[in-house]
């Protein structure tokens, strides 16, 4: 998974909340193809460092993507796109 490229959909996004954001550059990165189904997603940790955010905020905005279905959170594992339905 490309941090830089989320991290470019997260700073172009139009969002009001930043967590809303951070929803919106996952879901851009899926939409034109970046992460495919199966890719492992940046750690909350390393995105908010990178983003420079909460990780409150980045816990946030993976959970209104995962609300979504575009992506799953696997305990001990990580974030991965969600599979296509």
């Amino acid at each position: 998974m490309n941090i830089e490229a989320l991290v470019r959909f997260y700073q172009e996004a139009d969002a009001p909340c930043l967590y809303q954001r951070v929803a919106a550059a996952v879901e851009r990165g899926i939409r034109e193809g970046l992460f495919l189904p199966g890719t492992a997603l940046p750690t909350q940790r390393a995105l908010a460092e990178r983003l420079k955010l909460t990780l409150g905020t980045v816990t946030h905005g993976y959970a209104e993507a995962a609300k979504q279905g575009l992506i799953t959170a696997v305990t001990g594992r990580g974030t991965f796109v969600a599979s296509v339905r």
